[in-house]
Formats: structure tokens, C-alpha cells, sequence
């Protein structure tokens, strides 16, 4: 019998336990908290470690090891085995069980979400079966556990550290969206960081097909010499995808107007346009594209407008973890902003916000990166968390203002993820109509 260690629980171990088993594999499950197991899954070819990953697991001998990427590569075990065996994640475990499918990879360091659920959103209603899958969406090894044998899309978010663990995954179709210095806390460096998005075209060819954004410099610094098959687009200037006139053509053929989309600002834009290029290049007619473009609302935590009360706006972009998507946000309005940011801080620099200082009215700070903001902007008003920085919000606003969640920064130090930042700024504002 094959042996393979997994490392970490959650949905994606769960779910490649639960693949490997299908294989026929002999388990080692263990991660330093809890493993939080289905009550699905058949344990009697599974050895459990919980609440502490041994050390004596340096000397396995086994056939595969998985990790999710929530655990460092420099945990002592893992680092030790990394010596000897490739780590692989999840995703390529699927990968290699499911190669009939369409895959359609984004990554990128901002928009990825919003790119793929659009993407998923037009691949709705056609004849083959979609799924979201990766960082997103459901793990991609209970897609393949489940749909062994069918044909179908997935519309696949990848996050760097998920790339890092690809060794066989070949796309068909695939992007990176933009890059900017992001996750440094893990990378010890944006090369680092920036290779890492890279990885995911190591096994393209002339079979798969690239959409390199040729308006960010760093892509085009990295991605001149490929194997696949590029679309070049952009939103600036003439490419083989383009924007002009608020219309969208590729090599002069309509696709749409931007004026039907409900998503508004430049980034979102960029991002229909990757969207309706995997669509029509995996099968969907453009008829059928330009009728589900008009009925995409965007998705929560992303610039998401949660309500107007009293003639004030008020927007959750709890996603906005670093300093460039928040630039973003502030260039899709043209109202006064009053800018609520701060949270756990992943080692980068916030200057590039002071560029864009004339776009704020107020800025309210909070959390762990209040003081590295507040060094920045003397004039910022620091508190200590999401709720006093949105009563302060509320109490200097004004009719036709925008009061607006963008924190720059990660959400670790008070809250577990980003979504439960955004949920109670959506309280927040839900408790004021009370």
C-alpha cells in the first residue's frame, strides 16, 4: 500500500484525505492544532496526529507529502522533509486524479475573487458543468473525488503559497492579474513572492494559453520568453484585448460595453475582461456573455456598496489587504472618502498611499498598523478598533460623503480572517437604520 503524510486539516485536508484514501493510500494525518475530520471519512488506514506535529515524522518514509498552505514551509518537520520529498498541495493531488477537466487558473496579487467568481458566474447555465475551486469555492480534490469522470470547467483561484505546491498542474488557460509587493512577512522579499506567482506557468505550452497584462511592469519584466500560446490585453493602450470608448474588443471584435457592468472602477473593468476571455475561449458564445455580464452584482468584502442612509454610502472592502487594492478603492470614487484602514501587519510599506492623499477627506486608523499609518498621515485619526474607527467615521460624515472600509493591511490581529472584519463593519452599518 502507498503511504503519503498529509499536513493540516480544514476543508482542503479533509478533502485530499479523503482523495488519497480513494487511491488506495496508507495515511499520516497531523497538524499542530486540531484536524477538525469529517464524519465521512474512513480512518482505519489513517494514523492521527493532533495538537502537535512530532518530530519523529522527519524520518517518514513515504511515497507523497501534502500540505496546506496555512502551514509554513519553515515549520521544523516540514522544512526537515523538504530536504528529501517535493511538498505538494492539494491542488495538484487533484490535478493528477482529474486531468479531464478545463482549468482556468487566475492569480494575481489583487482581484483574483471578483475575476473568478465573474468567470464562474458566465460559465453558469452551459451544458458542461462548473466549479469554483482553490482558494475559493470548494477544495479542487472534492471536485475530483466527487467528479471523477466527468468533463467539466473550474474557474481556479490560486494564492501564492498554493502555487508554491504545484509541481504537475498545467492549466489551460491562465493569468496573473497584476503584481505588487505583498505576503513579504512569508516571501523575506517581493523576488520571492513574485517567483512564486510565476510557478504557475512552469508547465504551460502551445496547448494552454497566457493572458499577460501588459500594463503592469512586472509581468512584462517576467513573462517575455513563454511557451504557451499569449493574449496580451490591456486598458490603457492597444492590445490583442483592449479597451476604447467603454467598449471592450479583442482583435477588433466586440465583446461588450463597459457601461453594462453593475461592478464599478478601472480594476474591475480589467478584471471583465480576463473573465469574458477564459469564458469565450472555453466554449461560452458571446451572446451568452454579454446577457450574464449584465447580471453580476460582484462579491461580498470586494467594494461591495452595503448601503446609502442619510446620503452617505457606505462600502466594505475588507479584502483590501494591502495598501495597492486600497489605492484602488479610492479610484473608483469621486465623492470625499472618509478612509477606515489598519489591521495586522505583514512587513510592507504603506508610502504609496500618501500619493494618493488628496482622495481622503478623513482617515480613521486602527489596529496593529495604526501607528505605521499614523506616522505617515499626521493628521489620521488613531483608535483601537474597526467599531470606534467607524462611530468616529459616522460622526464626521456628511451628507454625499463615502465612508469606506479599506484597510490595507491583514486582519489577523483582531479578527480570524478578513470576512469576519467585513461582516461587522456590515453590522455596523445595518445597526445604524435601528
Amino acid at each position: 500500500m502507498k503511504k503519503a503524510i498529509v499536513f493540516g486539516g480544514a476543508r482542503s485536508g479533509n478533502a485530499v484525505v479523503r482523495l488519497l484514501l480513494a487511491q488506495d493510500y496508507e495515511i499520516i494525518w497531523a497538524d499542530d492544532s486540531s484536524l477538525n475530520i469529517e464524519s465521512d471519512i474512513d480512518l482505519t488506514h489513517v494514523t492521527i496526529f493532533e495538537h502537535g506535529i512530532p518530530l519523529t515524522l522527519r524520518d517518514a518514509r513515504v511515497d507523497i507529502v501534502v500540505k496546506n498552505p496555512g502551514i509554513p514551509d519553515y515549520h521544523p518537520v516540514v522544512a526537515w522533509l523538504a530536504q528529501r520529498y517535493f511538498i505538494y498541495n492539494e491542488v495538484d493531488v487533484a490535478f493528477l486524479y482529474a486531468k479531464q477537466f478545463q482549468y482556468a487558473a487566475i492569480t494575481g496579487t489583487n482581484g483574483k475573487t471578483t475575476t473568478v467568481s465573474l468567470l464562474h458566474h458566465l460559465l453558469s447555465d452551459e451544458e458542461i458543468p462548473n466549479y469554483v475551486a482553490g482558494n475559493i469555492g470548494l477544495p479542487l480534490s472534492t471536485i475530483a473525488y466527487e467528479h471523477k469522470d466527468e468533463k467539466a470547467n473550474i474557474a481556479l483561484e490560486l494564492s501564492s503559497f498554493q502555487i508554491d505546491g504545484l509541481l504537475f498542474f498545467k492549466p489551460n488557460v491562465a493569468t496573473i492579474l497584476n503584481l505588487s509587493p505583498d505576503h513579504i512577512d512569508r516571501y523575506l522579499g517581493e523576488k520571492r513572492y513574485y517567483d512564486s506567482k510565476f510557478r504557475l506557468l512552469t508547465n504551460m505550452d502551445n496547448n494552454s494559453i497566457f493572458l499577460r497584462n501588459i500594463d503592469d511592469q512586472e509581468i512584462m519584466k517576467r513573462a517575455r520568453y513563454l511557451k504557451s500560446q499569449i493574449i496580451d490585453f490591456s486598458v490603457t493602450q492597444k492590445a490583442d484585448l483592449y479597451l476604447e470608448n467603454d467598449k471592450v474588443f479583442y482583435k477588433d471584435r466586440f465583446l461588450f460595453d463597459t457601461n453594462d457592468l453593475l461592478v464599478k472602477g478601472v480594476h474591475n473593468i480589467q478584471n471583465a475582461m480576463v473573465a469574458v476571455m477564459m469564458a469565450s475561449l472555453l466554449g461560452v458564445s458571446l451572446e451568452n456573455i454579454q446577457n450574464k455580464l449584465k447580471t453580476f452584482k460582484g462579491v461580498i468584502h470586494r467594494l461591495e456598496h452595503v448601503d446609502t442612509i442619510d446620503g452617505i454610502s457606505f462600502f466594505n472592502d475588507s479584502k483590501a489587504t494591502n495598501p495597492e487594492s486600497t489605492v484602488t478603492a479610492l479610484n473608483s470614487f469621486d465623492q470625499p472618502v472618509i478612509l477606515l484602514a489598519g489591521g495586522s501587519n505583514k512587513n510592507i510599506t504603506y508610502d504609496l498611499l500618501t500619493f494618493y492623499q488628496s482622495k481622503i477627506k478623513e482617515l480613521v486608523v486602527f489596529g496593529e498598523t495604526a501607528p505605521l499609518l499614523k506616522k505617515l498621515f499626521e493628521d489620521a485619526i488613531e483608535v483601537e478598533n474597526l467599531t470606534q474607527a467607524f462611530n468616529k467615521a459616522v460622526e464626521l460624515a456628511q451628507e454625499g460623503d463615502v465612508i469606506l472600509l479599506s484597510p490595507a493591511s491583514a486582519s489577523f490581529d483582531q479578527y480570524q480572517n478578513f470576512e469576519q472584519r467585513g461582516l461587522e463593519f456590515i453590522e455596523l452599518v445595518n445597526n445604524l437604520k435601528k
